[in-house]
């Protein structure tokens, strides 16, 4: 999405800018299109530092006009963009790869392949697996209770527990006690399908 509005607006396409400026410049249209707490002003103003800084000032006024057209044009721009339903759209809706895109929409079809751009722009939830050798269930959940996190019982896997409202895991007396660690469901349930006897 980003590199789609950069190649919009700069002469100079995104693979053919220097590493440095290129990620100086994505980060900013970032900080323009999705953070609603950072002012334009302060991100243009900002990024030209950066390039004076790191021996682009030669570039700045490049760096600075770009900037100025996205936070004035870009999400006009954008909306053109995926106005029409079709693969590009879903490219620059979800931020996917056109080839992975494809790929989907041939073996899924388009509707499909939509649900699965979308669902990769969720917030997974946070999983942890109970170390069985250390800790039984009850221990376990009292001590998470105690630091305020809920816990809920995962769906497929044994052992494995969803967390709720935890701000830090390193702060946990279960985490420094070694008695969970954190880890997807879905890889979870392959040792289990595994059948490795003593680790689950």
């Amino acid at each position: 999405t980003i590199d789609y509005l950069l190649d919009a607006f700069s002469k100079t396409p995104v693979k053919k800018m220097k590493p440095w400026l290129r990620a100086v410049l994505r980060m900013s249209v970032f900080q323009l299109m999705f953070c609603k707490d950072v002012p334009a002003s302060a991100a243009c103003n900002e990024a030209v530092k950066l390039a004076k800084q790191h021996g682009f000032g030669t570039l700045s006024g490049f760096v600075n006009g770009v900037l100025r057209n996205i936070s004035r044009d870009g999400k006009e721009r954008l909306n053109k963009g995926m106005e029409v339903s079709s693969e590009e759209t879903l490219r620059l809706k979800y931020s996917v790869p056109l080839w992975l895109i494809r790929q989907w929409v041939r073996d899924y079809g388009f509707e499909n392949a939509e649900k699965i751009a979308a669902a990769g722009m969720q917030i997974s939830e946070l999983t942890v697996r109970r170390n069985v050798s250390k800790v039984g269930p009850e221990k376990l959940l009292a001590s998470l209770q105690y630091d305020g996190v809920k816990a809920a019982p995962a769906v497929y896997a044994e052992s494995a527990y969803h967390l709720y409202g935890c701000d830090g895991i390193e702060k946990l007396e279960a985490f420094r006690n070694g008695w969970f660690q954190i880890q997807d469901e879905s890889s979870i349930l392959v040792g289990q399908i595994a059948g490795i006897k003593g680790a689950f």
